[in-house]
C-alpha cells in the first residue's frame, strides 16, 4: 500500500472528509486527493502533521510497518473513543516529536536521491559511449 492510500486509509478511520483534512493540514483539497491517489507525494512537513494528529509512527507511514506505538494508535481501532477526531484531539497530538524520526525519513529520502543518481551516472555513461560512437563512424566516413 502506497503512502497516499495510508493516508486515505487515517483520513477515512477517523470520518474526515478530503475538505476538513486538506484544511487540518494546510493544504488545498485538489493537492490532498493528489497525494492519496499517489500523483504527488507529501512533504516532510505534511508527513510531520499526519503522524501527529493520527498518532503514527513515520515508519507506518511510509512503510505500512506497524512499530510498538503504532500498534496501540487509532490505526487499529484499540483506542477507547469511536475513531472521530476533534478539534481537541488535533491540537493536543500536534506537537513537536523527536529529531530522530526527521532524520529518518531524510535517510529515506537521500537513498532515493542517491538511486536516482546512480541511474543518471549510468544514463550519462550509456550517452557517452553512444557519442563516441557516433564520432568514430563520423571519422570513418571522412
Amino acid at each position: 500500500m502506497s503512502i497516499g492510500l495510508r493516508i486515505k486509509e487515517l483520513r477515512n478511520k477517523n470520518n474526515l472528509s478530503q475538505e476538513d483534512f486538506s484544511e487540518i493540514i494546510g493544504i488545498k483539497r485538489a493537492s490532498l486527493g493528489h497525494i492519496e491517489a499517489g500523483r504527488q507525494l507529501p512533504t516532510i512537513e505534511m508527513l510531520s502533521k499526519i503522524v501527529r494528529i493520527f498518532s503514527v509512527s513515520y515508519s507506518y507511514l511510509i512503510d505500512g510497518i506497524l512499530d510498538k506505538d503504532s500498534f496501540n494508535q487509532s490505526i487499529v481501532g484499540n483506542n477507547n473513543n469511536n475513531n472521530n477526531l476533534t478539534a481537541g484531539d488535533i491540537n493536543e497530538r500536534n506537537e513537536p516529536y523527536g529529531a530522530h524520526n526527521y532524520d529518518k525519513i531524510i535517510d529515506m529520502l537521500k537513498d532515493q536521491i542517491d538511486k536516482k543518481d546512480v541511474l543518471i551516472t549510468k544514463l550519462i555513461d550509456q550517452q557517452n559511449v553512444l557519442i563516441n560512437k557516433i564520432n568514430e563512424l563520423a571519422n570513418k566516413q571522412k
